[in-house]
């Protein structure tokens, strides 16, 4: 038995931080699959001449606020306020690639329509991205005192979970009313932001058109800049909210080499630990002596590199739990079926 494995081996399931285990990390299972033409209706490929205009393309307007979601909503951290933003702008631009698709579809060329459709579905992208960066600046991750529970670390057997520490994280909340951050107002809104429960790999898809390639120049970040601008909109200090301010931090997202739905994730999860108080509770599906504890990646996971340090800062007292400290406690994965979203740029028509 394998106890535990990095990222990207086969049988896990979208890291939705850096170098950390999904929080439904089981082999995908799914009732839908990207049909057949879905390669050529993702956003359309901007990459060779028009990526370095991402940001001009409705990141410099404000965003379009539906007249009862105002700014005002969004500061008093209501949290489906926040998502709703996101979304109005999301269901615009799946509009626009739906329009997109019929063009394509014309006997005769539609070349300017073309280019023109697909801005228009990049700039209603981009004021999501941007709305939801918003959303992770004011969206409620409280918990009561000595109720918060943390995860980190996943059992292996032949490449696939067989013990998912988020689960087994959630299991033992539950029966002391304690709360992980996906059982937090904020962290249930953009789990489920798809739909579906654990939205990751949906979020992922849909913004990897703004995220640098192999190729980008050093610095070529967009999402990572839609996802600040939509912060700075609220005037938000999210350097004292995450409690980076401590550390001489001059920036809460320190990297644009990862997926905007990291970036989104380590927003809430900073503030998740930034606020507790008291006592808290990491659960790990794993066992202590496993050498994946000491693995370069492992130690780069939001747990070890993000949230124990802040915990660690504000001197809250750590209980943590390994396999050998949760016999009977350790659950597996989640046996629901899912959208498989690979492949799919994150839109719905891609999806049969």
């Amino acid at each position: 038995m394998k106890l535990s494995a990095p990222m990207g081996t086969p049988g896990s399931y979208y890291d939705r931080s850096i170098n950390r285990e999904s929080r439904n990390p089981e082999a995908k299972s799914s009732t839908s699959t990207p049909s057949d033409n879905h390669s050529t209706t993702v956003l359309p490929d901007i990459r060779p001449s028009y990526r370095e205009k991402i940001n001009d393309f409705g990141s410099g307007d404000s965003l379009r606020l539906p007249l009862n979601l105002t700014r005002l909503e969004l500061m008093k951290g209501n949290d489906g306020a926040g998502a709703a933003v996101a979304k109005v702008h999301g269901q615009a631009a799946d509009k626009k690639q739906g329009d997109f698709r019929l063009l394509r579809e014309q006997p005769a060329p539609q070349g300017t329509a073309m280019l023109k459709s697909a801005a228009e579905i990049i700039m209603e992208r981009n004021k999501e991205l941007s709305a939801l960066g918003a959303f992770t600046a004011t969206a409620d991750v409280s918990t009561p005192p000595d109720k918060s529970h943390f995860w980190s670390g996943n059992t292996f057997s032949n490449g696939k979970v067989i013990h998912s520490a988020v689960m087994t994280a959630q299991s033992i909340a539950r029966k002391t009313d304690g709360i992980t951050l996906e059982m937090t107002e904020g962290g249930h809104h953009l789990d489920n932001y798809s739909g579906e429960s654990d939205s990751s790999l949906y979020l992922k898809e849909r913004f990897k058109y703004a995220s640098p390639t192999d190729a980008s120049p050093p610095g070529y970040a967009p999402h990572k800049a839609l996802i600040e601008k939509g912060v700075s909109r609220l005037g938000v200090d999210m350097l004292k909210q995450t409690g980076m301010d401590k550390t001489g931090a001059t920036s809460y997202i320190p990297t644009g080499k990862a997926p905007a739905v990291n970036m989104l994730w380590d927003n809430l999860s900073m503030r998740y630990a930034n606020q507790v108080s008291g006592e808290t509770v990491a659960v790990h599906a794993i066992s202590k002596n496993d050498p994946f504890n000491q693995d370069a990646t492992y130690l780069a996971n939001t747990w070890n590199a993000k949230e124990r340090p802040i915990l660690e800062r504000n001197g809250i007292n750590i209980k943590e739990l390994y396999s050998e400290n949760l016999k009977g406690e350790l659950v597996g994965p989640s046996n629901g079926a899912r959208t498989d979203w690979e492949g799919t740029g994150g839109y719905h028509g891609n999806v049969s």
